[in-house]
């Protein structure tokens, strides 16, 4: 996402909010730099990661993998489990950007 800082900013207080239980925040007030892991409480091998340096106006927004995915098994009717709870929790966290984009042109 090519975002401004202060939309970042407001992007990590709105996730901390909407995951309270899920969030971790790491703030270096020295550095300027933050970054938020918005974990997911089903899948533990995969978090997204928001990182923020406010003195270079450097960004990000990052799903991390432990381990890539296992092939699924072509003949498999249902998706993995794993995968499944990973979208799920990518929605959420997209959906979450979106409100912010959105309150923000309000």
């Amino acid at each position: 996402l090519t975002m401004t800082v202060s939309w970042y900013q407001s992007l990590i207080k709105v996730l901390l909010s909407r995951f309270p239980q899920s969030c971790r925040h790491f703030h270096n007030a020295e550095t300027g730099t933050q970054y938020l892991v918005v974990l997911n409480q089903k899948f533990t091998d995969c978090f997204v990661l928001v990182f923020l340096d406010s003195h270079s106006g450097k960004t990000s927004l990052t799903v991390v993998f432990r381990e890539p995915f296992p092939v699924q098994p072509q003949n498999s009717e249902s998706p993995l489990p794993q995968l499944v709870s990973t979208y799920h929790h990518l929605e959420s966290v997209i959906n979450t950007a979106c409100f912010n984009l959105w309150t923000g042109l309000l």
